[in-house]
């Protein structure tokens, strides 16, 4: 886990930049499943809002696909 600086970006922004640069840089490989809302809530401490947000973003710029089990 990462961890994510306090700045003016909003914290959604920063987790989606953050699991970006977890899959860009292999932590995460490409092709594997992301951790699960609730993990994500869990290891940062954030709102299910603002996790759905950063994951939203990570869709819109084709860096994850949303997957429903």
């Amino acid at each position: 886990m990462t961890t994510i600086k306090s700045t003016r970006t909003p914290l959604w922004s920063r987790l989606a930049q953050t699991l970006a640069g977890d899959i860009l840089s292999g932590r995460l490989p490409v092709g594997s499943l992301l951790p699960t809302e609730a993990q994500l809530m869990n290891d940062y401490g954030m709102s299910r809002h603002t996790v759905r947000s950063a994951l939203a973003e990570l869709s819109l710029i084709h860096i994850s696909e949303p997957t429903r089990h």
